[in-house]
């Protein structure tokens, strides 16, 4: 990068779209990391589960079916050694997508086979899967694109700060938005009129080209993003801001300072593994260090939901926003109202949640995960598998059919859910 696509020129306005977004420069399709067709991940087969290959090269797998019927359990298939993995599976359920400290790897879900791994910068957030391409984002600005069958790199993308959200795919516009914050796990900027290092929100075309480049209010790092209609939804530590997606401009909805309350980037309120904003018809809806709250399209205020103690983790569908806490409990919150739909109370403070086949999956500190039915709260089953672990720790789950896969400091864990 030039010195001028460092961005350290004064800020010209109290939010402007950066002089870098109209470049929108192309970028090389060259490989960021060393892609390796045999992994040198090693597996272990356990339980029930048959003898895991080192990791080989494969073509394009068949899609897998969600549950038939409620799971009941999990029964230990295989092991890998990769530790600290943040996951993600394809929509056809036919792999699992592993993001950990030294590479992103896709994971045969059944036998724990490593289909193909490629050395990458450390990865903080769960990837984003789409029916060709794997986008990753790098905590020191890289964000990737890969060929989803085989891990080759179709583009690269340089950010000048740490990549602190999931990367958010908008075919349909054209555009992929990722937000910043972050540098080797230090948060980046300050809040207030003291002096600060810029960060930004950036909205590439799916060729990877940069078009827009939005600097922060403040240069607070961004902790969510979120795309609904023609607007970018941008989270940032102490509001909300509001995008045009296909060329960055601001619009007129905004949540100022005074009423969203502070987020984290720490490891407990942490924006990894989900976003922590989510848009739909009804309005914009994101987790805070202590409530879930919602906003019209306009910015104004629509309602809040406090749980017993601080949020943690949040995930979201059309008419129900789901998030833990650190009561130790996971919540279905109703959003038309805020109104709480049920409440499960875990054995831990949950390390992660998922939606996946009409349950919310949970995984807590204890090394427990829990299944429960997402529409009546009813617990399908809550299981150990693994050990305790330690505040701030990454931990994650991720679904394929019927097959779940648990990360945690231990390595990565294959199991098959058993069915009723």
């Amino acid at each position: 990068m030039t010195e001028h696509d460092r961005a350290d020129e004064p800020v010209e306005s109290r939010r402007r779209l950066s002089r870098r977004g109209l470049l929108g420069a192309g970028l090389t399709a060259a490989a960021a990391g060393c892609l390796r067709a045999g992994s040198d991940i090693q597996g272990t087969a356990t339980g029930d589960g048959q003898s895991n290959a080192t990791g080989q090269s494969r073509g394009t797998a068949t899609p897998r079916p969600g549950l038939q019927s409620p799971p009941t359990g999990l029964t230990e298939a295989w092991t890998l050694e990769t530790k600290y993995a943040v996951l993600r599976a394809s929509p056809d359920r036919s792999a699992v997508f592993a993001g950990s400290r030294a590479d992103v790897s896709a994971v045969e879900p059944a036998d724990g086979t490593v289909r193909w791994s490629l050395e990458t910068e450390r990865v903080r957030t769960r990837p984003t899967v789409t029916d060709e391409t794997v986008y990753v984002a790098g905590s020191e600005g890289t964000l990737y694109a890969l060929a989803r069958d085989d891990g080759s790199v179709r583009w690269t993308f340089e950010g000048d700060t740490g990549l602190t959200t999931i990367p958010i795919a908008a075919p349909d516009r054209d555009r992929i938005v990722v937000g910043a914050g972050k540098s080797d796990g230090v948060q980046v900027g300050s809040v207030g009129d003291s002096e600060f290092d810029p960060t930004y929100v950036y909205g590439l075309d799916t060729d990877g080209n940069r078009v827009w480049t939005v600097e922060t209010e403040d240069g607070n790092p961004v902790t969510g993003t979120a795309v609904h209609d023609d607007v970018v939804w941008v989270r940032t530590t102490n509001r909300i801001d509001t995008y045009d997606v296909d060329d960055g401009t601001e619009r007129d909805a905004s949540v100022g300072v005074h009423d969203v309350q502070w987020d984290s980037l720490n490891p407990m309120q942490s924006t990894y593994y989900s976003n922590r904003v989510a848009a739909d018809d009804e309005g914009v809806h994101l987790l805070t260090q202590d409530y879930v709250a919602s906003v019209s399209h306009d910015g104004s205020h629509r309602w809040t939901f406090e749980p017993f103690d601080q949020s943690l983790r949040f995930q979201h569908r059309p008419g129900t926003v789901y998030c833990s806490a650190a009561d130790n409990a996971v919540y279905a919150v109703d959003t038309a109202d805020g109104t709480q739909q049920w409440r499960v109370q875990l054995d831990g403070w949950s390390t992660a949640v998922l939606l996946a086949d009409g349950y919310l999956w949970s995984s807590d500190q204890t090394g427990t995960v829990t299944a429960i039915d997402a529409a009546s709260g009813e617990v399908a089953f809550s299981e150990t598998v693994g050990e305790s672990i330690s505040d701030g720790v990454t931990a994650d789950v991720a679904v394929a059919g019927r097959w779940l896969v648990y990360s945690s400091p231990n390595g990565i864990t294959g199991f098959e859910i058993r069915t009723a």
